[in-house]
């Protein structure tokens, strides 16, 4: 029997989880395209320098046969996702002229398959709390002494936790969420490249700006801006979208058990806002009264009432 103390630290075993992969995948994206610009650098630079007038010139055998090892190594892998797929033309497409195309391209690389890695997580991280939060309830509703009306099977549970993961959230899918900072990591590291050979990117430009990590200036630092699009989606996109699946699966076990009143209840880590914790004081509340989710993040939950039948 899974008990209010026990779930609770499940819940945050989870979340450190999530945070902790999220951030290396970001962290070791970053380290990728640390070592592609010095491949350039070692190769390229004009008395320490890395310019734009360096890289402007064509690829050669050496460059070519980079590339061909970065395809080898996550095509395969990209060519799962319609969405990943797209991005990994779009790289070939400006592949294969100069150096700081074939920059662009590997580096769009690097950020296309740690953006998959992510979504496909999110995806599974979603449908575990989906499955954990329906187990749960239903063993609160048995206790409070509601009966179920229909068996809900492993299939059922695959399914509905499907539908939820594939609904929009602030009009797109997590999926989608997830290629939305894709894109907009790849704008801020291009800018940071731009930034790096018009300046003229030496040790010290690097060290201080480029791959420093810089918390007001991500136009200019790559390690920032792969840093913070980490940050974000563990601290911000995967709470929110897992208290939707804990919130779908719940209404899935009161309905299926038949509960209609119940508790609020916070996490009661210091972190609870004051309308939340109001919110929990004036339990009990039921479907009509109750007014859901109050803000982006709210990690309250709803138990059962025991029945009065």
């Amino acid at each position: 029997m899974i008990d209010g103390y026990s779930r609770l630290n499940d819940i945050e075993v989870s979340d450190n989880r999530d945070k902790q992969f999220i951030n290396y995948a970001y962290k070791q994206g970053f380290n990728e395209f640390q070592s592609i610009f010095m491949y350039f650098f070692n190769s390229y630079s004009n008395d320490s320098v890395l310019s734009t007038s360096e890289m402007r010139s064509l690829c050669n055998n050496k460059d070519f046969k980079l590339w061909k090892q970065y395809i080898n190594k996550y095509e395969n892998q990209l060519l799962t996702s319609d969405s990943a797929k797209y991005r990994l033309q779009k790289a070939k497409a400006i592949a294969g002229n100069d150096k700081q195309q074939l920059l662009n391209a590997l580096t769009l690389i690097v950020i296309t398959a740690t953006s998959l890695v992510t979504s496909n997580y999110l995806q599974g991280s979603m449908a575990k709390e989906y499955k954990d939060t329906f187990n749960y309830k239903s063993l609160l509703s048995i206790k409070a002494g509601y009966k179920t009306s229909s068996e809900i099977t492993d299939s059922d549970l695959k399914q509905e936790a499907g539908n939820l993961i594939n609904g929009k959230y602030y009009g797109l899918t997590a999926d989608q969420h997830i290629w939305l900072r894709s894109d907009e990591l790849n704008g801020q590291v291009q800018s940071a490249i731009n930034a790096a050979l018009t300046k003229g990117a030496d040790q010290k430009y690097m060290d201080n700006k480029l791959f420093n990590y810089i918390p007001s200036n991500r136009n200019q630092s790559a390690n920032t801006s792969f840093t913070k699009t980490g940050n974000t989606i563990s601290n911000v996109l995967v709470p929110d979208q897992k208290a939707r699946m804990e919130s779908g699966a719940t209404d899935k076990v009161f309905s299926n058990y038949g509960v209609d009143t119940f508790d609020y209840a916070t996490q009661g880590d210091g972190k609870v806002c004051d309308p939340c914790i109001d919110r929990a004081n004036n339990s009990p509340w039921t479907y009509a009264t109750d007014e859901g989710s109050l803000h982006t993040g709210d990690r309250c939950y709803r138990i059962p009432v025991k029945s009065k039948y």
